[in-house]
C-alpha cells in the first residue's frame, strides 16, 4: 500500500477555517449579544432588574449557539482513519473545537459552577453525562458525543477523558464510558475505548489507555498505567503496581504518598 496523500492547501486552510469557526464564533455572537441586549436596557425603567438577568443571556445565548453548531457536525466516526484532512477526520477536528468554544468565550468557570449549567452545556454537546457529576472547572474533556459518565461520579481536578488518540498518520477514535459512583483522582487521563464499572476508584495521577475495561467495585491506587488490559469486578490494586500490564516494571519513579 502507499503511503497516505498529503492534503492539498486548500483542503486544509477550508477544514482550519471551520474549525476556527467552531471555536471562535459562539464566543462572538454570545458577547454580541450582551452588548446589545445592554444596550436595549439602558435607558428602561425597570434597569437594574432586566440587568440581573444578563446572566441567564449569556448563558443561553451561548448554549444555544453551540447546538446548533453542534447540529451541523457529524459525530466522528468510532474507528482506525488517516490524518490527511479526509471526512472523519474533519468532522473531529470540527468537535474539538467546539469544545473549545467555552474557553474562547471565558465562559468555563460560570457554567462549571453549577450542577445545572454544567448539565446543559454537557448536553448542548451531545454529551452523555448525569445531572450531578461532580468536578471542577480544571478538568478536560474531549471529544463529548462519545463520552458518557454515570450519575454520581467524580472527577479530580486537571484529570482529562478523551475518547481520541493521534498515533503517527493515525486518527484512533473510541468511545469512554463511564459508570455510576466512580471516583477519579487528581490528574488522571481517561484514554479511547475505556470502559470503568459502576463504583470504582481510580487513584490520583493514573493513566488509563487505549481499550481498557475495569469491573464495578475495583479499586486502583495511585500512579498506575493500565492499556489494552480486562481488570476483573472488585479487583484491588495498590499504588504504583502496575506499568501498561507488567506489575514487576522497575519503580525508579516511585514516590511516597
Amino acid at each position: 500500500m502507499g503511503s497516505p496523500k498529503n492534503p492539498t492547501g486548500g483542503i486544509a486552510i477550508i477544514l482550519d477555517v471551520l474549525a476556527t469557526t467552531m471555536a471562535v464564533l459562539p464566543a462572538i455572537v454570545t458577547w454580541a449579544t450582551v452588548i446589545v441586549y445592554l444596550r436595549w436596557i439602558w435607558d428602561t425603567t425597570f434597569f437594574l432588574l432586566y440587568l440581573l438577568a444578563t446572566p441567564l443571556v449569556l448563558i443561553a445565548t451561548f448554549l444555544v449557539s453551540i447546538r446548533l453548531l453542534r447540529a451541523s457536525i457529524k459525530p466522528p466516526p468510532v474507528g482506525v482513519h488517516r490524518v490527511n484532512y479526509n471526512h472523519a477526520f474533519g468532522s473531529w477536528l470540527c468537535t474539538n473545537y467546539l469544545g473549545q468554544a467555552i474557553q474562547v468565550a471565558g465562559l468555563k468557570p460560570l457554567l462549571f459552577s453549577l450542577y445545572t449549567t454544567r448539565y446543559l452545556y454537557w448536553r448542548a454537546l451531545g454529551a452523555k453525562i448525569a445531572y450531578g457529576v461532580n468536578c471542577s472547572p480544571f478538568i478536560n474533556v474531549s471529544d463529548l458525543p462519545l463520552i458518557t459518565i454515570g450519575k454520581g461520579t467524580t472527577i479530580g481536578a486537571y484529570s482529562h477523558i478523551s475518547a481520541h488518540l493521534l498515533r503517527g498518520d493515525r486518527l484512533i477514535v473510541a468511545p469512554v464510558t463511564i459508570g455510576q459512583g466512580v471516583e477519579l483522582g487528581i490528574q488522571c487521563v481517561i484514554g479511547p475505548g475505556t470502559r470503568i464499572g459502576n463504583d470504582s476508584t481510580i487513584g490520583a495521577n493514573c493513566a488509563i489507555g487505549l481499550h481498557t475495561t475495569i469491573g464495578e467495585d475495583v479499586q486502583i491506587g495511585a500512579g498506575n498505567r493500565l492499556i489494552a488490559e480486562t481488570i476483573p469486578d472488585k479487583t484491588r490494586i495498590g499504588h504504583f503496581e502496575r506499568e501498561y500490564g507488567d506489575p514487576d516494571f522497575p519503580l525508579t519513579h516511585r514516590r511516597s504518598l
